[in-house]
């Protein structure tokens, strides 16, 4: 079988094939994902997927597997994998990789980076044999809030505003935290008008902001400055975005990063996935 194999990129992909395919594929994923076509458009443009650069492998002319990529600048993200489970076992991944890697290469594609569940051996020994390594543990967790009571003062003090994408870039230079591929400033540019963007301000001073996809209660991010931590901040931006006892929740948190870990918690998170973010060097 896997002599009539064809690999190819998906620039002309039949959009409606690829949406079937992705949803058998993932069907039985130990986070089963099932997208509508308008979904699957929204995370291409959200996550800066481009078809040219997207990998399928066709079966009698039917597309029986894929990857597709993120691109920002001379930086890949494999932002899905998928094969059909009856295709799988075929070293597919890796097959792909071996198609593609050398035109990447050409056009000075530096990087790709990737999460993979760590409970996932099958999938991180076929990227490890590609050539990707482990560079961070990342965790993702959910809950209803339960936000803490925060000082009056603070609060009589404090103003919370909109805030536009090219302010929050400020604030996001002096970030301590360094966002997976799904949570970055990119994305954040690519899917702006459908995510809240909010700062908080202590007596005349910017201290924080969140970003929130609000129709799902996502958290892209949040951040509160040094030296105003512990205090109620995060919590009141919270609790203006979200609310309280509501659901919520935050993916791929760097698990060295106990403090931002620690205050889900606090308010009622609980990890539901743990997965490795690895990364591939080609320059």
């Amino acid at each position: 079988m896997s002599n009539n194999f064809q690999y190819r990129f998906l620039n002309n992909v039949d959009f409606t094939e690829l949406v079937e395919v992705f949803n058998a594929s993932f069907g039985d994923y130990t986070i089963p994902m099932h997208l509508t076509k308008e979904e699957l458009e929204t995370k291409i443009k959200a996550e800066g997927i481009q078809l040219s650069d997207s990998i399928g492998v066709y079966s009698n002319k039917k597309l029986v597997a894929f990857i597709l990529h993120g691109r920002n600048n001379y930086k890949l993200y494999n932002a899905a994998t998928g094969v059909l489970p009856e295709f799988r076992g075929n070293n597919l991944t890796t097959k792909m990789y071996d198609y593609a890697l050398p035109i990447f290469r050409s056009f000075d594609i530096k990087k790709i980076s990737l999460e993979v569940i760590t409970s996932n051996e099958t999938a991180s020994k076929a990227y490890r044999k590609i050539g990707f390594k482990k560079w961070r543990n990342l965790n993702c967790l959910k809950g209803n809030t339960k936000l803490q009571v925060v000082d009056e003062n603070i609060v009589n003090n404090t103003e919370i505003k909109n805030i536009s994408y090219y302010e929050y870039l400020i604030y996001y230079a002096e970030k301590d935290v360094l966002p997976s591929w799904q949570n970055n400033e990119f994305c954040i540019s690519n899917n702006e008008r459908n995510l809240t963007l909010k700062k908080i301000v202590f007596e005349g001073q910017p201290v924080g902001y969140i970003i929130v996809n609000t129709t799902k209660n996502k958290i892209l991010q949040l951040w509160v400055k040094e030296g105003f931590r512990r205090k109620g901040f995060a919590s009141l931006l919270i609790k203006d975005t979200i609310g309280d006892n509501k659901e919520f929740f935050v993916t791929n948190i760097d698990a060295q990063n106990f403090g931002v870990n620690m205050f889900f918690k606090s308010i009622g998170a609980i990890e539901f996935l743990e997965q490795h973010e690895m990364e591939l060097y080609l320059k």
